[in-house]
């Protein structure tokens, strides 16, 4: 799918384009919104949330290989993917095979979010619905190289960046979600 122009729960039209990072105002209705547009489209879609997103009772591998299973990628195919995108996240081969091995649930943040790239980059023709908090505490050289690879991997891809409020910069000062 190479455009999708949709309407949102406040009136405004939101325009995607393949290949294209489009930013939008994050609320539970227009994540909503724009999830039921792509799935009517018939455009796959996956999330890269702040939190969550694996299945925590399964493996590292085992999440990657049920993902890849669903849609269709032979296991030979998933290998020579896994190879070629290992380098863009600075991971050795020896952290590799640790990291394949661990359950989700006790992944670092770090580690829950590389899984969560790599898933994204393997993922055929999936729109993305990425959390603009998905990077929010993120070691540096890891934000930097996973927005690398989304970048690397998003031409023909429509994408959207939800975008959430500024939180406030003193500590005790009150923030609040944007109203649905």
């Amino acid at each position: 799918m190479s455009a999708l122009t949709l309407t949102l729960p406040d009136g405004g039209a939101l325009a995607l384009c393949a290949g294209q990072l489009t930013q939008c105002a994050w609320s539970p209705a227009n994540q909503t919104a724009i999830s039921a547009a792509l799935l009517a489209a018939g455009q796959v879609t996956l999330a890269l949330p702040a939190q969550g997103g694996l299945l925590s009772t399964l493996s590292v591998a085992d999440n990657l290989t049920l993902a890849a299973s669903y849609h269709g990628m032979p296991w030979a195919e998933l290998d020579a993917a896994l190879a070629l995108l290992l380098p863009a996240l600075a991971l050795d081969a020896a952290a590799w095979r640790a990291l394949l091995a661990t359950p989700t649930e006790q992944l670092s943040a770090d580690d829950r979010r590389r899984v969560l790239l790599l898933r994204a980059a393997l993922t055929p023709a999936a729109a993305w619905l990425i959390d603009s908090d998905f990077f929010a505490d993120a070691h540096p050289d890891l934000a930097a190289r996973g927005q690398a690879l989304l970048a690397q991997a998003l031409p023909g891809r429509l994408a959207v960046w939800l975008t959430r409020p500024a939180r406030p910069a003193q500590p005790g000062a009150e923030w609040k979600e944007p109203p649905p």
